[in-house]
Parts: C-alpha cells; structure tokens; sequence
C-alpha cells in the first residue's frame, strides 16, 4: 500500500529555515504546483518553526507524515517529490 498523497504541505519559514531557503521554497513550491494544476488539491502553508533549526530549511506532509530536512529552497521539484515519496508512519493504534 502506497502512502497518501499529501493535501497539505508546511514549509518552515521561522527566522533560520526562512533565511536560508524557507521562504523561497515556499514561492517557488506554488508556482510549481500551480504550473502542474496541482495547487488545491495540495495546498503550501508556511509555519514558523519545527524546532528543527540546525538542519533546515524543513518541510512536513500531511497527512502522509513525511518529514524532509534540509532542502534547498531553489528545488522545489526536489522538495516535492521528497515530500511525496514518504511512507505514512506507523500508528500503533491502527490494529495490525
């Protein structure tokens, strides 16, 4: 079973990820999505912090769990494929 495709997308835009490609990302992450027909089924919300500053800029998926650290604000293609290529995580309160 593959991993949902993601509805929302939140890339950190706090002051370290913001600055260091978070904000681009989050531009060039519409323009790409809109260019592809995309943007509405996937959404891209910029958020403040993951708390995860010294390897930023990062990125979560919802709601396939992905979780992407470092990316470059210049690649959204990378960023989305990454964000979309994630497995869901595991709910231990799913009955297996």
């Amino acid at each position: 079973m593959s991993a949902p495709s993601p509805s929302f997308l939140m890339i950190c835009t706090g002051p370290n990820c913001g600055e260091r490609g978070g904000k681009a990302l989050v531009r060039g992450l519409r323009d790409l999505l809109i260019d592809r027909g995309q943007h509405g089924p996937i959404r891209v919300a910029p958020v403040s912090c993951f708390g995860q500053c010294a390897t930023g800029p990062n990125a979560c998926a919802w709601p396939n769990g992905a979780f992407v650290t470092g990316l470059d604000g210049s690649r959204p293609e990378v960023a989305l494929a990454a964000l979309s290529a994630q497995p869901a995580p595991a709910n231990p309160a799913d009955p297996a």
